[in-house]
């Protein structure tokens, strides 16, 4: 399954084939009305990328995350394209100095199943998290003036 070495023969992959299987199948329960809201308000009228969704009484504007970013997409993403996901960029106040960005081989579920990507996307990910920050990235970061 998603990238798997094993045999598709092996009594393993007919184990994790069944499990994934079980997993997928098996979506979560949302009330209709909130599943309604989320497609029109994110979806359809793009709020949160527009400024205007509003949670909890608070209205998100993303241009305030300053955040470092490490955008991860997959080429052949049925859920998330990669212009997508890489649109978020283009959305946050982090400086493009901050914001790393990938493409890697796949489907959407291959960037945290896949062997593949999970030997040689993530452990880049875990480094680049562990890296230090510079001083000014840190201070923005976290609101404070460098």
């Amino acid at each position: 399954m998603c990238q798997s070495d094993l045999t598709l023969d092996s009594d393993e992959f007919r184990a994790r084939t069944a499990a994934f299987r079980a997993w997928s199948e098996s979506p979560l329960d949302l009330p209709g009305a909130y599943y309604l809201e989320v497609v029109e308000r994110l979806y359809k009228q793009n709020q949160l990328a527009r400024g205007e969704f509003v949670a909890l009484g608070k209205r998100i504007d993303l241009r305030v995350l300053c955040a470092p970013l490490y955008l991860i997409a997959a080429q052949d993403d049925d859920i998330a394209a990669p212009e997508q996901t890489l649109a978020c960029a283009r959305l946050v106040g982090t400086p493009p100095a901050a914001i790393r960005q990938r493409i890697v081989p796949g489907g959407h579920l291959n960037l945290f199943f896949g062997r593949r990507t999970l030997d040689a996307i993530w452990p880049d990910v875990v480094a680049w998290l562990c890296a230090p920050a510079p001083a000014a990235r840190r201070a923005k970061a976290s609101g404070v003036r460098a």
